[in-house]
């Protein structure tokens, strides 16, 4: 399989806006560079600073739905798309994530979305409309993530692309702006500024965080659009048996991505 049948099946053309393999890859408009993201995994930053040095002119302002509904119709993102199936190299930036902030990143994400609750209750078997615990959420993930079964949030942050041309320049979120910068200046690409940074870091996800360390891990939170704004820090849903189901299941990106199993700072 060659990386022209990647970006076919990865981004069906880029008409769809999700598969089971991730946030499809967007393509730079006057640069041989393809930005590859995942969710949970820092994806509306990496939208955010592919529209920081592509700009579009929308009135949207969420950056997912610039991604979606302006980004991936235009004809100038299609060209290059197009462009880079029949074989233009290109240049692949690809963000990621450390697997544990990732898993209770997802976690948290998954009790304020409808949509993947339903394969979380059909594994467990039960109802779950009033909440369920990161413990339990892992349980479902670790027997949905290897049949492509869960919601992409939970799933591993590997693409097919990952898996055909290696990524010329990794970035993993935890490395700040001058590892982004230093991107850029072998890119070519103007550099993004220490406000600028802060600026594209910050989502509508943001959580306000509190100071408590009691372990959250198998306690069951609320379910709801607006639930769990405020929450303690990601290392208190862990214990070690929860760290060591997270090895389990997202093994290949620790490999992959070069993580270690260690909870960062």
């Amino acid at each position: 399989m060659t990386l022209a049948d990647a970006m076919r099946r990865d981004g069906r053309y880029l008409a769809e806006h999700y598969g089971v393999y991730g946030t499809i890859p967007m393509v730079f408009r006057d640069a041989p560079i393809v930005l590859v993201m995942a969710g949970r995994a820092g994806s509306s930053f990496a939208v955010k600073w592919f529209l920081h040095h592509n700009p579009v002119e929308t009135d949207f302002v969420w950056a997912h739905r610039i991604r979606v509904d302006v980004v991936y119709p235009a004809p100038w993102h299609k060209q290059r798309v197009q462009e880079v199936i029949d074989g233009e190299p290109v240049a692949i930036v690809r963000f990621t994530r450390h697997p544990y902030p990732r898993a209770v990143s997802a976690y948290l994400h998954s009790l304020r979305q409808a949509r993947p609750r339903g394969p979380i209750a059909a594994f467990l078997g039960q109802d779950i409309d009033a909440g369920y615990s990161f413990a339990q959420y892992l349980d479902a993930m670790e027997a949905l993530v290897p049949v492509a079964g869960c919601d992409e949030h939970g799933y591993l942050q590997r693409t097919l692309l990952d898996t055909l041309q290696p990524v010329s320049h990794p970035y993993r979120v935890e490395d700040g702006p001058e590892a982004l910068r230093a991107i850029e200046a072998s890119l070519d690409l103007a550099p993004t500024d220490g406000a600028t940074y802060e600026r594209l870091r910050r989502t509508k996800h943001d959580h306000a965080y509190l100071a408590s360390t009691e372990f959250l891990g198998r306690t069951v939170l609320e379910t709801g659009r607006d639930a769990n704004r405020t929450v303690q820090r990601f290392p208190t849903f862990y214990d070690d048996d929860l760290l060591a189901q997270v090895d389990r299941i997202y093994q290949e990106d620790f490999e992959r991505f070069g993580y270690q199993h260690e909870l960062p700072a």
